[in-house]
């Protein structure tokens, strides 16, 4: 047993001397994933004219959106006497905090001082933080340095309709980050879903992983020749093609974002690629099966049953929108981070490993002040899904 399991437990450990999975600030990783665009909001969540206070990597922001709608990202405090910029008034693309008027445009600079001398506003700055929109997301970037491109595939760009969804999980981001590279877990997590009506629980299949430009391409063999191939887009995408419910097989864009240690806000956009009366109809029967749901009590309290023993994952209907959630929520929210916890990896863990590595090669990179790899991509990269 011993000779079977040591190859796999020293790949396993070749994150140790890198810390994955603290994120804050002032860490390695933190530092490192600061040189990339990271989703802040869901644009919808936010109108024009008010903004929002929100925890990224464990620092927290305002997030507005002008009276224009355009989005803006600056910092949470307001210089005067502390209190939180979001509780102000938007006026144009300005921010006034309600404590005592100050008021800052989307650079952070102060442009206003009621009650102070001429000038002293001048002297007055907050941070801000470059900010784009895309999918119906918002993004800030919050590095030090010039921020890079941001993907934006044309195909996205043109969508008839782009579907945005979004849930909180209370567990380290990387545990969420690691369950989106381990595929055998949906033959037994997932065995009532979805996933068995897309024939992916009809066997154990053979996995793999590789490096590439853009991250990893997964892949996952069955027996009878056919595969699925699974992009993870580093450091914080996945691209694959998702069998939905009353969709079918859509294209599907995912994004684990650390809040702090302890809790992770997951940002998911299907590209729905119907048309005329396709697309009536698809719209109809979502809404036919939000309707039959309506009345189910939120996924919260299916997980919390079933981590405190009062209920099976097995009962939870399957009619539920956010099984399979619900079904990873109640694996992942009682799983300890990886800083607290010694795994014990296998044959079928071999892209968790490579995550790891990656991971843990890039951050040391960054903190040797080294170059790291851009991971950029584009669609023409991940064309390669197979079904």
């Amino acid at each position: 047993m011993q000779s079977t399991e040591r190859p796999a437990r020293i790949a396993a450990n070749a994150h140790h001397g890198a810390d994955l999975s603290h994120t804050g600030p002032d860490t390695p990783a933190g530092r490192y994933y600061r040189r990339f665009w990271v989703p802040v909001a869901e644009l919808e969540s936010i109108k024009p004219g008010r903004g929002k206070s929100v925890v990224v990597m464990g620092e927290r922001v305002t997030v507005y959106r002008g009276e224009s709608g355009v989005p803006h990202v600056i910092a949470n405090l307001c210089a005067h006497r502390g209190t939180r910029l979001s509780t102000g008034w938007i006026e144009g693309e300005c921010i006034r905090c309600v404590y005592h008027g100050w008021l800052y445009d989307a650079q952070g600079q102060c442009v206003e001082q009621p009650g102070e001398t001429a000038g002293f506003a001048d002297k007055i700055r907050v941070r801000s933080y470059p900010t784009q929109s895309w999918v119906g997301l918002i993004f800030a970037y919050f590095g030090e340095d010039e921020p890079p491109p941001l993907p934006q595939p044309g195909e996205w760009q043109k969508a008839s309709l782009v579907e945005n969804r979004n849930y909180l999980r209370q567990s380290n981001y990387l545990n969420s980050r690691e369950n989106g590279s381990d595929w055998l877990h949906v033959r037994f997590t997932h065995r009532r879903s979805a996933f068995t009506d897309a024939g992916f629980n009809r066997e154990i299949p053979e996995y793999d992983a590789v490096e590439t430009d853009y991250g990893i391409r997964g892949y996952t063999r069955f027996s009878d020749g056919k595969y699925n191939v699974h992009h993870i887009l580093l450091p914080f995408m996945s691209y694959n093609i998702i069998f939905d419910d009353v969709a079918g097989w859509v294209k599907q864009l995912g994004w684990r974002i650390p809040i702090d240690d302890e809790n992770t806000q997951n940002y998911t956009v299907r590209l729905i690629e119907k048309s005329g009366p396709d697309l009536d109809r698809y719209l109809e029967d979502r809404q036919r099966y939000r309707d039959a749901a309506k009345d189910l009590p939120p996924a919260q309290f299916y997980v919390d049953a079933c981590l405190n023993g009062e209920m099976h994952v097995d009962e939870v209907p399957l009619h539920h929108p956010q099984l399979v959630n619900i079904q990873d929520a109640v694996v992942l929210n009682a799983q300890p981070a990886l800083h607290d916890r010694d795994d014990r990896l296998g044959r079928s863990d071999v892209e968790v490993i490579l995550l790891r590595k990656l991971l843990a090669r890039e951050i040391q990179a960054n903190e040797l002040n080294q170059p790291v790899k851009s991971w950029q991509w584009t669609e023409e990269q991940v064309v390669e899904t197979g079904i």
